[in-house]
């Protein structure tokens, strides 16, 4: 007999998260039957759900006698048997927000059958497949009038999840064919009064390819930076769960700048494949890329490069200056340019083998390498020295191969007097003596004899190749006189290399490579006409006397003194084609001072920086304007030097450059005059650190007041080094210190404070009127104390106040 009894059950739904979505349903028909057993289960028509996904409570209130609500599942539970009759349930959610009710109608049945299960409990799930996916298998269950109730167990049940009320099974968790090929799950179904019967659910798991697994996935390495090619860096290890043992391969994929590294494909094992750079790259995050021939994995890999000491390099690595033999201690020879990429190392630098007698030196701080003893070409005509520049751990070393230019030394007569007395009636042609004179040039140059003042009646001879001197004219025996004779020697030569370049314009000149020495009065010629060709006689200029053809047209060059051909060249000679004109460049240092008492052929330091594009130019110099007649011009080398008397404190020279076409530039020299001190001071050997008093410094203060800066003569400064200079290599004004330590090294400041009769100087604002931004510390140094020692040169007694401190002298 089945018997419905009709009750009316409210039911209200909450959601978990409060306010920010949709609120939940609960969707017809809102109707439920249960059986009239004690513990029975309702079976529900109606659904809920909620948009957002949210958890849902159930709860029945007002509560029903008898029966319970599972707070999780809504399932309603009947703890004793239902009287007949019809019930008002009503359930809901426990959240933060309004309640949703519904009133549901439940109907009371008699359950008199069992369920039984029908259907297909087998299917094939593949591993790949993704929690939440449904299982195919079609569960059916029989009962009339009644519901089921569903649930699995078993070994890995864990990994499925069945609805409780409609069956549908579904993955839980991922899957893995390595390790479950198959489940055998037991499924349980239960009516509404929990008759239960069982069955068996078997699923079949699927094989798919499974990515490669890299264990660890990352990988942090350190490896110095001198480390050599192929060392090894780490090995990326990685695995394929795959039954059938898939072959994997690897790759570096990203972040392996100019592939710096390489990987074994086969094992994994990363190692250096070029030369490392702390400097430059001091970390790497790579990926590295395994593949099993379908899909792919990353490690990554964060290489750490360590700092290790480099050796300083130079460049160049090798250097080749020339200086000449008569080069002044302290010239200047070549700057060397080393670098040292680690961040605060400090370079020293020495020379070291083949600084023969110590003969030249180098500045352990600027490079710079100078003249440090007078040289001779006779005896070293070549220098081959190692600069070593130290970074307090390692060393390097550049090759300086500096070349010694021969200077034409003046022949030595040794004795440099002879006295001779000749006998009675002596003949014409009777030996007198012979003069016996000597070259150091190597290779020794010609020498040609002559006879210079004294002879004034020709009386005598002299040969011109051997120096031996022989009577012209008899003696009668009845006159007797003396004379004093002038010998004169000549060393006149060309040397090489002989060659010259000249362009193929008519007019053009003919630019040296060979250097000319010959005394004044000798003549210049060809050996034989050259077409296309002038000789000067007088200067030796060669010219185009009409347009040439490029190519190579050579000339042999005769000088000739006294009549006697002293030195005879054969000159290789190229004839180019000029397009270019000459630029007379920004580094050219065209202001000098030189003192007032100047001998004549004093160099004056000035710096012609001449550039041309025309490969094979060379270039000619000339001055001219007011007191140009006062200083010499090499013709063919700019050198510049007095030729006379300096009578004026300032000359301004019109300087004219050619090319060998005769295109000219033009620019200015400035030649400042600096009277030497009359007095020379008398410094004081002991030295002192004078720190001024307050009274002293007002004395100072009053001094300058009568001070006349107009009296202190302007010097040119060379380059400043870097504790006296600024960022753009002006002079750093402030910098007291580090200058009156350089000026310490130059005078000894004496021990008596300044005194209302001496001449004050304010040193900073002297280094102020100094012009030029361009010398190092200690030429700027000489330059303070050279003003400094000319301001007070009417005066007893110099007193230079600088920071502090207080130089003095007497004069």
């Amino acid at each position: 007999m089945f018997v419905v009894l009709a009750a009316l059950l409210t039911v209200t739904v909450m959601w978990v998260t409060p306010a920010l979505g949709a609120a939940p349903t609960i969707t017809a028909p809102f109707t439920a039957t249960i059986s009239d057993t004690a513990d029975s289960l309702m079976v529900t028509d109606y659904t809920v759900a909620d948009a957002d996904g949210d958890a849902i409570i159930y709860n029945i209130d007002p509560a029903v006698p008898g029966l319970s609500i599972d707070a999780s599942t809504g399932l309603v539970t009947a703890s004793t048997a239902q009287s007949d009759g019809s019930y008002t349930l009503s359930i809901t959610t426990n959240a933060d927000s309004t309640p949703v009710t519904q009133a549901i109608t439940y109907t009371v049945f008699t359950d008199a059958a069992a369920p039984a299960i029908t259907g297909t409990l087998t299917a094939n799930v593949a591993e790949t497949d993704a929690v939440g996916t449904t299982v195919g298998t079609t569960i059916t269950v029989t009962d009339v009038g009644d519901g089921a109730f569903y649930a699995i167990s078993g070994t890995g049940s864990s990994d499925f999840v069945i609805d409780f009320f409609d069956g549908t099974l579904k993955v839980a968790q991922a899957l893995d064919f390595e390790t479950t090929p198959s489940y055998s799950l037991t499924l349980t179904v239960k009516d509404s009064k929990q008759t239960e019967v069982t069955d068996t659910i078997v699923l079949t798991i699927t094989d798919a390819n499974d990515a490669p697994v890299c264990s660890p996935a990352s990988y942090t390495p350190s490896v110095a930076e001198d480390a050599a090619l192929n060392d090894a860096v780490v090995t990326v290890t990685c695995t394929d769960v795959d039954a059938a043992g898939d072959t994997l391969t690897y790759a570096l994929v990203g972040g392996n700048t100019n592939a710096d590294f390489a990987i074994d494909s086969s094992t994994g094992a990363v190692t250096v494949a070029k030369l490392l750079d702390f400097e430059t790259t001091p970390t790497y995050t790579i990926d590295a890329e395994v593949e099993d021939g379908t899909v792919t994995s990353t490690a990554t890999i964060t290489i750490t490069i360590t700092n290790v000491n480099e050796a300083p390099v130079c460049s160049p690595a090798s250097y080749t200056p020339s200086v000449a033999e008569n080069a002044a201690v302290n010239d200047a020879v070549v700057t060397v340019a080393c670098t040292d990429v680690d961040v605060g190392d400090t370079l020293t630098y020495a020379l070291g083998a083949g600084n023969t007698n110590s003969d030249f030196a180098i500045d352990p701080s600027t490079r710079a390498v100078t003249v440090a003893k007078l040289l001779d070409f006779e005896t070293t005509q070549t220098y081959t020295i190692d600069a070593e520049v130290d970074d307090g751990t390692v060393t390097s070393t550049a090759t300086i191969t500096i070349t010694i230019t021969d200077v034409n030394d003046a022949p030595v007569c040794s004795p440099d007097s002879y006295a001779h007395t000749l006998v009675e009636l002596a003949a014409v042609n009777s030996p007198v003596v012979t003069v016996t004179c000597t070259d150091v040039d190597a290779p020794s140059d010609t020498l040609t004899y002559a006879l210079g003042a004294g002879d004034t009646n020709s009386d005598f001879a002299i040969d011109s190749s051997t120096g031996a001197v022989t009577t012209l004219k008899g003696n009668d025996g009845t006159v007797t006189s003396t004379a004093t004779i002038t010998i004169t020697i000549t060393d006149d030569k060309i040397t090489a290399p002989l060659t010259s370049k000249i362009a193929t314009l008519a007019n053009s000149v003919a630019i040296p490579a060979y250097t000319v020495t010959a005394d004044a009065g000798s003549t210049y010629a060809f050996d034989s006409p050259v077409t296309g060709l002038a000789i000067d006689s007088n200067t030796g200029v060669v010219s185009a006397s009409a347009v040439l053809t490029a190519g190579s047209l050579d000339y042999i060059v005769v000088i000739t003194t006294s009549s006697s051909v002293v030195a005879k060249e054969t000159i290789t000679n190229t004839v180019f084609a000029d397009s270019a004109d000459p630029v007379i460049g920004g580094s050219s240092v065209l202001t000098a001072s030189v003192l007032k008492s100047a001998a004549v052929g004093t160099t004056v330091a000035i710096t012609i920086v001449v550039t041309d594009t025309d490969s094979d130019d060379g270039f000619t110099y000339e001055i001219a304007g007011t007191g140009s007649d006062k200083f010499a011009m090499d013709y063919f080398s700019g050198a510049l030097t007095t030729a006379a008397s300096l009578d004026s404190n300032r000359y301004s020279l019109d300087l004219t450059v050619k090319d060998s076409k005769r295109t000219s530039v033009t620019d200015t020299i400035i030649i400042n005059v600096n009277s030497a001190n009359a007095h020379m001071p008398v410094f004081y050997t002991k030295r002192y650190k004078c720190p001024l008093m307050n009274e002293d410094e007002h004395l100072v203060s009053q001094k300058m007041k009568g001070f006349v800066y107009g009296q202190i003569l302007v010097y040119s400064l060379g380059q400043l080094s870097s504790s006296a200079a600024n960022n753009d290599g002006t002079l750093r004004k402030t910098n007291k210190v580090a200058l009156a330590r350089e000026l310490e090294k130059n005078i000894s400041p004496c021990e008596d404070t300044p005194s209302p009769s001496a001449v004050t100087i304010d040193g900073m604002s002297l280094v102020q009127k100094l012009s030029g931004s361009d010398k190092i510390f200690s030429q700027l140094a000489e330059s303070v104390i050279a003003s400094f020692l000319h301001g007070g040169s009417s005066s007893n007694r110099i007193d230079m106040v600088f920071g502090g401190w207080y130089l003095c002298c007497w004069t």
